[in-house]
This record gives structure tokens, sequence and C-alpha cells, in this order.
């Protein structure tokens, strides 16, 4: 039963992620974006690793919630720093010209980016459910 609620919450993040990716423009695409979008993504990157850690029993509310912000930062730093690596292997060094005037690009570069960020949030939150589940992590 716990398998199948993790599998819908994951599916409801990706659905999330698919459609905030195509409604909103890329951080990497020239110029990038304002100083309140940024705030907006990482909104959008700390709010599904809380829904997927929330309902958890192996972890108290504020452990919940201090992880999930902790992890989304980090992720949301590594992801943009992966996004921009991925896209100059794609495009070249000029792929901010090439996002600009494509909007196909540019929504594949925000998927690149939400995903490899959710999984740097999401990823660390799994790996200590399963040490804190076998009680090998009993002092966090």
């Amino acid at each position: 039963m716990v398998k199948i609620l993790s599998t819908k919450r994951l599916l409801l993040i990706v659905l999330i992620l698919v459609l905030w990716s195509l409604f909103t423009d890329s951080p990497q695409q020239k110029g990038g974006v304002d100083r309140y979008m940024n705030y907006a993504m990482l909104f959008f990157i700390t709010a599904p690793s809380i829904v997927y850690v929330f309902p958890l029993r192996s972890f108290i509310t504020l452990e919940k919630i201090l992880y999930s912000m902790i992890f989304s930062f980090f992720g949301f730093l590594i992801g943009g720093t992966f996004t921009v690596n991925v896209l100059e292997q794609l495009f070249g060094s000029d792929y901010d010209i090439t996002l600009s005037n494509l909007r196909l690009s540019s929504v594949g570069a925000n998927l690149i980016f939400y995903l490899i960020s959710n999984l740097c949030s999401i990823g660390p939150l799994l790996i200590i459910q399963t040490f804190k589940d076998r009680n090998v992590l009993q002092a966090i």
C-alpha cells in the first residue's frame, strides 16, 4: 500500500513539474528571469519534496520541513549547474540565444532543470527514509 501511495505522489510531482515547465520562462534563456521568478522556482522545488515527505511517519514535522528546505536549496543550485552543462553539450556555448528563439528548447531546458533539481532534493530524503526505517540512523 505504501509503494502505491509513493508512486502516486511521484506521478503527481512529475505532472506538476511538467505543467510548470510548459508555462514559465527558462532560467537559462538569454537575460535569465527576474529575481521574483527565482523565488517561485525555489518554491516549486521545495513544494514537491514537502508533498513527498509529508505523509511519511519516519520523520517528525520539523525534520520534514527542515530537510525539505535544505535539500531543495542545494537541489536548486545543483540543478542550475548541471542544466547549464547539459545545454552547453547540446547546443554549444551560445545555448541562451537558441533557447530564446525556440520555445520547445526552452521547455526542454525547464524540464531538465526541474527534474534534476527535484531528483537532488527528493533523492536524499528517500535515502534518509530508508536508513531511518532500518533503524540505522537513530541519532537523526
